[in-house]
């Protein structure tokens, strides 16, 4: 008798799991099919007739200048920038007469457009002029500038002359249109950012505070439009940056005593290195799903198959999963934690950069 009631035991167990899985599975299924896109506020704008191939062209004019960054200091070739400065006066006259231009740090360039509003705080849209100094195969020559197979080819195409050269199509085609914004807009163009930015942000912030000038919005540069950004989703993705990681320095050195490679230590300089380095690696250092990357999977999340968007809309129950996937891949592991990259510097130790 006593075995038939622990039989009966297990076969109840057994039932109530099994309409706990039953339950479960409905629930995350429903959840995934009541995922809808996030309705949307903000109405798109305007179609404008803008001529797209001769603002290719220009893009592509632009890089043809070989504003390279290589140390901080002064520019590897000054008259490059001075050169980049005249054809953008050539290229965008409307903006030239009428905007107040002035020059920081010799080579930055800070436009200012008085909006109708005084009363509004000014916002700033920005965006560098500098590269970084071009290296590896290049399918086209990297100051080509070529306009090819519907691209424009070369050296600060995305990082970052497509940004300055994009913030003055868009006002000169609106200056053209007799646009005047009701808030006052600044145009920040650096030419150090690739080395730090010590003479042309620095200056440039340093030039707005002591001009009284309080910001409500900034738009820096920062990802693409592009396909492919995120697993599984084949429709373009504008991602943009609403938050930044912060950045640490750390410089690690070791110092052991001395000996020949015959008779070697158990603990060289570069063994306490490499275990220091270890103990400081990416995958040492907690992942989370946290805003604002988990806002993002909410608007995400309906573009999904059905299938990823299973685990996607329920993360509740799916997080680990998820962050096992994101961690495979590098663009989206440094969103779900802090990274760290190790550099040798050039005279003894090795420096450690662990970005926050």
């Amino acid at each position: 008798m006593r075995k038939s009631a622990g039989w009966r035991l297990l076969g109840r167990a057994i039932a109530a799991l099994g309409a706990l899985s039953s339950v479960l599975a409905s629930v995350v299924v429903i959840i995934a099919w009541r995922t809808v896109p996030i309705e949307s506020s903000v109405s798109p704008p305007a179609n404008m007739a803008i001529d797209v191939s001769a603002a290719a062209l220009r893009l592509g004019a632009a890089v043809r200048f070989r504003t390279i960054s290589k140390i901080p200091g002064e520019p590897s070739d000054p008259k490059t920038f001075l050169d980049l400065r005249d054809f953008l006066e050539r290229s965008y006259p409307a903006i030239h007469r009428t905007l107040h231009r002035q020059i920081i740090g010799d080579y930055s360039l800070v436009f200012r457009w008085d909006g109708s509003d005084s009363s509004l705080r000014p916002i700033l849209l920005m965006g560098h002029l500098d590269v970084v100094p071009a290296q590896g195969k290049w399918a086209l020559p990297p100051f080509s500038g070529a306009v090819a197979d519907g691209y424009v080819w070369g050296r600060g195409t995305l990082d970052n002359k497509v940004s300055v050269l994009g913030i003055l199509e868009a006002v000169e085609h609106l200056l053209v249109a007799g646009f005047r914004p009701r808030r006052t807009i600044y145009l920040a163009f650096g030419h150090d950012e690739e080395i730090e930015g010590k003479n042309g942000a620095r200056q440039i912030v340093q030039h707005l505070k002591q001009a009284g000038v309080r910001l409500e919005a900034v738009l820096d540069e920062g990802s693409p439009i592009a396909i492919g950004l995120m697993p599984g989703i084949k429709r373009p993705i504008a991602l943009i940056g609403t938050a930044e990681k912060g950045y640490l320095t750390i410089e690690l050195i070791a110092r052991t005593t001395g000996g020949h490679s015959s008779m070697p230590s158990s603990n060289s300089a570069i063994v306490v290195l490499g275990r220091a380095l270890r103990r400081l690696s990416p995958e040492s250092l907690p992942a989370r799903l946290r805003p604002p990357m988990s806002q993002t999977l909410d608007h995400l999340a309906p573009y999904f198959s059905f299938g990823r968007r299973l685990v996607v809309a329920n993360r509740w129950l799916t997080e680990p999963l998820l962050l096992s996937q994101f961690t495979r891949i590098p663009e989206t592991n440094a969103m779900i934690r802090t990274t760290a990259a190790a550099t040798i510097k050039l005279v003894g130790g090795l420096r450690l950069m662990t970005f926050g």
